[in-house]
């Protein structure tokens, strides 16, 4: 499942039959920015139920007496407990809801510094995921992350790196290419692919940028429109 996906199914899962909770939990599991969207989509619901549960049943003739004049609005909400749950919820459930509508629709997913990358590659690094494929198993990599990416994965040959598989993964709310290399150690060095649209600052092709975290040490440069980060 794909991002993209995921949010058509927030909207919309009802119409959605033939995606299984299986599917979504194993999604907002490896995806921050999904699992954050699901979240808040959990809270509103619960926010109303709450609100639901504590009224009284509607009325006989509340509709009617909604259609008056909106000046006797005041003196209807004394009479029929149910419009209490317009005032009371109406304001953090608007809150919450434009909140999601600006997480799906206008979500921060730009990498804005070369230490932002270092930082979230090493941090991914650390987490030790598990390979989704190898590279004995698989003919085509590009091809693979193709049906799971929105953009060209291109796998680097590195000198005295072996290429042992990959994974997609998440870079903070960025989806990119995870692969796996073993140095002549036999210890594990990880790149990342990333989507160079996702980057809001220049990478020049002809630079490495070399940093350190603690003893952990991190190359990020550019080459043929994608931008790498390397942590061994």
């Amino acid at each position: 499942m794909k991002c993209d996906e995921f949010r058509e199914w927030l909207l919309r899962r009802e119409e959605f039959q033939d995606i299984s909770e299986k599917e979504v939990d194993y999604h907002i599991r490896d995806c921050s920015d999904c699992r954050r969207l699901y979240s808040i989509d959990s809270a509103l619901e619960d926010l109303i139920g709450q609100a639901l549960k504590k009224e009284a049943p509607i009325p006989d003739g509340l509709v009617r007496r909604i259609e008056l004049d909106l000046n006797e609005v005041g003196s209807v909400k004394k009479d029929y407990p149910f419009l209490n749950i317009l005032y009371r919820i109406a304001v953090p459930v608007s809150v919450v809801a434009v909140i999601l509508f600006l997480v799906i629709f206008y979500p921060s997913r730009d990498f804005h510094s070369v230490e932002e990358i270092g930082r979230l590659a090493i941090k991914s690094h650390l987490s030790d995921f598990p390979m989704e494929f190898r590279v004995e198993d698989t003919m085509d990599i590009s091809a693979w992350f193709r049906d799971r990416l929105s953009y060209q994965v291109s796998p680097p040959d590195i000198k005295g790196l072996k290429l042992m598989g990959g994974r997609k993964c998440s870079l903070g709310s960025n989806e990119v290419a995870y692969l796996f290399y073993n140095n002549s150690k036999n210890e594990k060095v990880s790149v990342f692919v990333i989507d160079p649209d996702r980057v809001d600052f220049d990478i020049q092709e002809t630079k490495d940028y070399q940093l350190f975290f603690g003893n952990r040490a991190v190359k990020v440069w550019k080459k043929n429109g994608l931008v790498y980060a390397m942590v061994e």
